[in-house]
């Protein structure tokens, strides 16, 4: 494989890399900000299942459970 095709895959390669890294970057930002103004609503249980079950058995009503 000439040197020169060697340079551009490895270049190709550094650059999806980083666009990767972004990306997975802007998506923690996003779940941040979403756990934050879901928290101030006060209107979700998140990341606290035994208080999401007492709640539900509380009220009668169903549970939603979301893994990520």
């Amino acid at each position: 494989m000439p040197l020169r095709l060697k340079a551009i895959l490895a270049g190709l390669l550094v650059i999806g890399m980083s666009t990767a890294a972004q990306a997975q970057n802007k998506r923690d930002a996003t779940v941040k900000k979403d756990r934050e103004s879901v928290s101030a609503l006060r209107e979700w249980i998140y990341n606290d299942l035994p208080a999401g079950i007492r709640e539900a058995k509380r009220t009668g009503r169903p549970l939603m459970i979301v893994f990520r």
